[in-house]
């Protein structure tokens, strides 16, 4: 799914969608790395990374009562300017077989995770108006993720999750 806050449509106007993926932790955790799996492009359009600069926005929200990322609760929030991106080898099934990617990074500070609590983890490129990332889609234990973009006016949920990976320490959140 897209999560980019800049791009083009088919028709060459500006568009954008960020995307989150829900967590859920049994037990009280600290995270300390994010990994996650992604590739570039939409149809009809360049599926290479940036061949500039690249800024990833990772957020960490709190959760609306109606289970919706809050907007007003973020938890955490972390920029990173050109991140390793690492080819897996692997090409994603749409059009244009466009190359997978991963990257991973170390949190500047660790992030505590409460059990049973959901909380949403946003991970977006950020105004690059030649390049569209998509977040690849994954496995998870709460298949459901969230987008919002320039058609919605809030976030939506969806079935399905991300790929990502989290390194972490059961029962190191204080």
């Amino acid at each position: 799914s897209v999560s980019d806050t800049l791009g083009l449509n088919f028709f060459g106007q500006e568009i954008w969608q960020r995307a989150a993926d829900n967590i859920v932790l049994d037990s009280a955790a600290t995270v300390a790395m994010v990994k996650w799996w992604g590739f570039y492009g939409l149809e009809d359009q360049p599926q290479l990374p940036p061949l500039g600069d690249e800024t990833f926005r990772l957020r960490l929200y709190g959760a609306r009562p109606n289970g919706l990322p809050d907007e007003n609760a973020i938890l955490y929030e972390e920029s990173f300017l050109n991140l390793p991106r690492t080819p897996t080898g692997r090409t994603i099934a749409v059009q244009g077989r466009p190359l997978e990617y991963s990257y991973h990074v170390a949190l500047a500070s660790p992030v505590s995770f409460s059990a049973s609590e959901l909380y949403w983890l946003e991970i977006a490129q950020i105004g690059d108006i030649d390049s569209v990332f998509l977040w690849e889609t994954g496995f998870g234990a709460v298949t459901q993720h969230v987008v919002i973009n320039n058609l919605l006016s809030d976030w939506h949920m969806s079935s399905g999750s991300y790929a990502l990976a989290l390194a972490f320490s059961i029962g190191a959140a204080a």
